[in-house]
């Protein structure tokens, strides 16, 4: 009786501790399918990025495709020359965490439908016409300033916390679905008087007391005549000059 007792615990614990390791645990099979294609026309190739799971593979697409394993390290900054400045496609598989470009990467396109574990993007100044973030539900920061985007989708990025789109050549934004939101950069784009009052409109009123919330919205065409009230009484600061 004891013994089938003590059986009986052991095996309940050994079923606990099996669930717990499993939830944490990342799940291979995802982790595999994640991809990110890159297309850019720079010769010179500046990656920075880190990941989840226990080995990334690139293709560079001129050369052997490189394993990266990290198990000895979660961060990589690699670089690749070609020998040309035409067009280049960089294929990365495995669950990316942050990828981040250097100013003045020179990308074409960036690829992120089949990027669900994306947390961070950085790509400032790399000539992005367009930027779809639809796959990208867990993103909780993005710099894409500095580039030609007339558009921006965030319908989808709900976890976002610090949005960065200062001097493209956006017109309108929606940020109704951004409810964790505390940052934003929009300074230097078309927002009209208008365009920004519909903006502010959309913001959310969550409160967060260890993080204040900012808008930045200095040099669009409406920045002197919107109305700043209507994001403030939602407790935003909002900051017409500060750039």
């Amino acid at each position: 009786m004891l013994y089938n007792r003590f059986l009986t615990y052991l095996l309940i614990a050994v079923f606990a501790i099996s669930a717990v390791f499993t939830a944490c645990k990342p799940d291979d099979e995802n982790d595999i399918n994640e991809i990110i294609t890159i297309t850019t026309t720079s010769s010179k190739v500046y990656l920075n990025f880190t990941a989840y799971i226990e080995s990334i593979t690139i293709n560079w697409g001129d050369v052997p495709i490189d394993e990266l394993f990290t198990s000895s390290s979660f961060y990589f900054r690699l670089n690749h020359e070609y020998l040309s400045n035409s067009t280049h496609t960089i294929t990365i598989k495995g669950a990316v965490r942050e990828l981040w470009f250097p100013n003045n990467s020179q990308l074409k396109a960036l690829d992120l439908s089949k990027s669900t574990a994306l947390k961070g993007l950085v790509c400032p100044g790399s000539g992005l016409r367009a930027l779809d973030l639809s796959k990208c539900t867990t993103l909780e920061y993005l710099h894409c300033q500095g580039n030609q985007l007339t558009t921006l989708d965030l319908s989808k990025c709900t976890t976002l916390e610090k949005l960065f789109c200062s001097y493209n050549q956006l017109t309108t934004l929606d940020l109704s679905n951004c409810t964790a939101l505390t940052k934003l950069y929009c300074q230097n784009n078309n927002f009209s008087a208008n365009a920004l009052n519909t903006l502010f409109g959309t913001l959310h009123s969550n409160n967060f007391p260890d993080d204040e919330k900012q808008i930045f919205i200095a040099d669009n065409p409406g920045t002197e005549e919107c109305d700043v009230t209507i994001a403030e009484k939602k407790g935003w600061i909002v900051n017409k000059y500060e750039k």
